[in-house]
């Protein structure tokens, strides 16, 4: 199940939920803090940067592949 970052609407505590793909994202959570609701955060950065790929301007899915796990991305 994915994870989702949640932040409540009233005292801005931040948290992470699995939850089916399939569940509303607009539906509210209560707060694991202060038990108001909460709402999904989508586009947020993260400041761990958990779970991010980057490639950099000029880089081939190919190369980042190869740097990553040693191996070619295709078997070639």
């Amino acid at each position: 199940m994915p994870e989702y970052k949640y932040e409540c609407n009233d005292c801005n505590f931040a948290w992470y939920e699995k939850l089916q793909i399939s569940s509303d994202p607009k539906a509210t959570i209560d707060c694991p803090f202060c038990g108001k609701d909460g709402s999904r955060k989508i586009g947020f950065k993260d400041i761990n940067k958990k779970n991010q790929i980057v490639i950099k301007k000029g880089t081939t899915v190919g190369d980042w592949f190869k740097k990553e796990t040693g191996k070619d991305l295709l078997g070639e």
